[in-house]
């Protein structure tokens, strides 16, 4: 990965600000978050994203890779996923 590439996504990411929307979110969502994240810490990015969005549930999962974490340990999450879609079927 070409390291400008990471510098200007980390920079959009960084920015992009959406929390004055959340509370318009209908859905229930099931909101994922990486516990070790040193980029989007979850008491800074998750955590407030969940507490916003009426409904949403957060799931939090341990990766020893952080950040990278959200894609390499997904898997962790499936279980979770899977639960919360199937409760929304449910409803």
């Amino acid at each position: 990965m070409d390291a400008n590439d990471i510098i200007w996504r980390n920079n959009a990411m960084a920015a992009y600000h959406v929390p004055p929307n959340l509370p318009k979110v209908n859905a229930k969502v099931p909101v994922v978050g990486v516990v070790e994240d040193e980029l989007f810490a979850p008491k800074r990015a998750s955590q407030p994203i969940a507490d916003a969005i009426p409904g949403a549930r957060l799931f939090l999962y341990e990766s020893p890779l952080g950040h990278l974490g959200c894609a390499v340990h997904l898997g962790k999450a499936s279980e979770a996923i899977v639960k919360f879609i199937a409760e929304a079927e449910k409803n």
